[in-house]
């Protein structure tokens, strides 16, 4: 004859029976979220997979496959180049003075206060070229209708033709060697029988610098008759006339 269970032995059994239900279906849905989870990882990660693959082939990641060492080479190399040019540029223009807002560090031609005016011919307003190569004309003198003084900001005429520039094209004061004038640099002046006697005197007093340099540290290449058998010579009378140095212990 079977016992019949107390109400208190119920209700522990319901519960207990509860619990495993519950444990049951809790024990599902975790399987069930971390499949989801996997597949979530597994699309993500099969997405970042190709967007590196896009940047890849396009030269912006790292090296493609198939890439060869020679490539990777040439890559690298041409990589390293850009970076030292940007950086002897910016070296270069350190003591740079723009003419058109007077800072360092960079030239007219890249000034940030630069609009679009800047960049086209003074003379014909092309933008295929600059007046160094306008077949108008290269001289920086004359009518230039387009270009855009720095100083008065009026048109017509170059910052260093204004007359409200005293300094001309020398920011930090000076002028030619040449003429005095302050419009141009030596190398653009007219006159040019001075200009050539200026750079042949130039020429020359860095040759006479170049001989006496040679003078003091090239003694000893001097052939004989030209000196070089009188400093051999007086060399070993010097060494003949030292007494040697006795020392007593």
């Amino acid at each position: 004859m079977e016992i019949p269970q107390s109400k208190t032995e119920r209700r522990r059994e319901a519960r207990l029976r509860k619990k495993q239900k519950l444990a049951s279906e809790g024990k599902a849905m975790n399987r069930a979220t971390a499949n989801q989870k996997k597949k979530q990882k597994k699309a993500k990660e099969t997405k970042d997979e190709a967007k590196a693959l896009a940047k890849r082939s396009e030269g912006f990641g790292p090296n493609p496959p198939g890439m060869t060492k020679s490539d990777r080479k040439e890559k690298y190399t041409k990589k390293a180049h850009e970076k030292s040019a940007a950086k002897n540029r910016k070296k270069l223009h350190k003591d740079t003075v723009c003419f058109q807002c007077r800072e360092k560090g960079h030239a007219a031609v890249d000034c940030p206060n630069n609009d679009g005016s800047k960049k086209i011919c003074f003379r014909c307003g092309s933008n295929d070229h600059r007046l160094d190569n306008c077949p108008n004309g290269s001289d920086r003198t004359g009518s230039l209708p387009f270009a855009t003084c720095f100083i008065c900001k009026e048109t017509g005429h170059l910052s260093s033709k204004c007359p409200s520039n005293i300094k001309g094209v020398y920011i930090n004061g000076g002028c030619c060697k040449i003429c005095g004038g302050v419009d141009h640099v030596e190398s653009r002046c007219k006159i040019e029988d001075k200009r050539a006697s200026y750079f042949e005197r130039k020429k020359r007093q860095r040759d006479e610098e170049a001989i006496e340099r040679m003078g003091e540290y090239g003694g000893g290449l001097m052939e004989e008759g030209e000196g070089g058998d009188e400093i051999g010579e007086r060399g070993d009378e010097e060494k003949a006339s030292k007494k040697k140095k006795i020392v007593v212990f």
